[in-house]
């Protein structure tokens, strides 16, 4: 089971503008942080399928769980290359102290191999929100992150998402964009997306240039819907590819009232996610 920290805390206050009523930035819930770990996830991802291949064995599925168990085969080997590197290059692609003790100490066991995996790390929060009484709208906004400690083993194509659901009316996407930060190419704004109605958006971007892995992605999400919405869900996700080679985006967003879902399509594995709601 992958493990998910969560850090959450709350500040209230408000402040008001007629006719509109707007809470700032630093009156949302501040960020809620997550880190996951790829090696973890290649052997979530492939114990869920190889029981689901018993169940309804197809082609697509087969080929999946021979995909992922060549990876997870092969990741020893990619720790034991990373031990040549110095304290200083591994720090260079962001891996933090407690990986590279674990990288230079590895033995190939289970054990030591999540630990010096790559992790990825996000957080998500409402960033803004407010009404105005004039068009009786209510706009809001979602803020999301994500950014890997070390180098994948897998370097394809992720999938991020974020969604936004209200109590009383649907949130309609008015914008949003994916900015991510690369080592050679610098900063790229994703044009890969997909956006479900009155749900979210997800984007699919490619996680590494020539040089290396991204450095940052930051997601925004703008909404609109009608009346005053007393009651918001929103949420985020972030899936990994497993395998290379996928040509959809790879996570699916439900919504229904203002509870928000996100599952992983074939060949990516929900690395984290999290929903939550704010009442006004």
């Amino acid at each position: 089971m992958k493990k998910i920290t969560v850090i959450l805390c709350t500040i209230f206050s408000l402040c008001i503008v007629s006719p509109v009523k707007a809470e700032s930035a630093s009156d949302m819930q501040h960020p809620v942080s997550f880190c996951s770990n790829e090696y973890q996830s290649l052997l979530n991802e492939y114990d869920r399928l190889s029981k689901e291949a018993l169940v309804k064995p197809n082609t697509a599925n087969v080929s999946q769980v021979t995909s992922l168990k060549a990876s997870i085969e092969s990741y020893p080997s990619y720790i034991y290359s990373l031990q040549s590197k110095s304290y200083e290059e591994l720090k260079q692609f962001n891996y933090t102290d407690s990986q590279i003790s674990a990288i230079k100490d590895y033995d190939g066991s289970e054990q030591m191999t999540i630990a010096a995996s790559a992790t990825v790390s996000g957080s998500v929060s409402l960033s803004s929100r407010s009404y105005n009484s004039s068009s009786n709208k209510t706009t809001a906004r979602v803020t999301a992150t994500v950014r890997w400690n070390g180098v994948p083993f897998v370097k394809s194509a992720d999938t991020f998402s974020t969604a936004l659901a209200g109590s009383s009316a649907n949130f309609m996407r008015t914008s949003s964009s994916l900015r991510v930060v690369y080592p050679t190419s610098g900063t790229v704004y994703g044009s890969n997306y997909s956006v479900t109605l009155g749900a979210g958006v997800s984007y699919k971007f490619g996680i590494a240039d020539a040089s290396g892995v991204f450095s940052s992605a930051t997601l925004t999400y703008d909404a609109i819907a009608e009346g005053n919405v007393t009651v918001i869900g929103f949420g985020a996700a972030y899936s990994h590819a497993v395998t290379s080679g996928l040509s959809s985006i790879g996570i699916s967003i439900g919504v229904s009232g203002v509870g928000i879902s996100f599952s992983a399509n074939l060949g990516n594995d929900l690395m984290w996610q999290y929903a939550s709601t704010r009442v006004y």
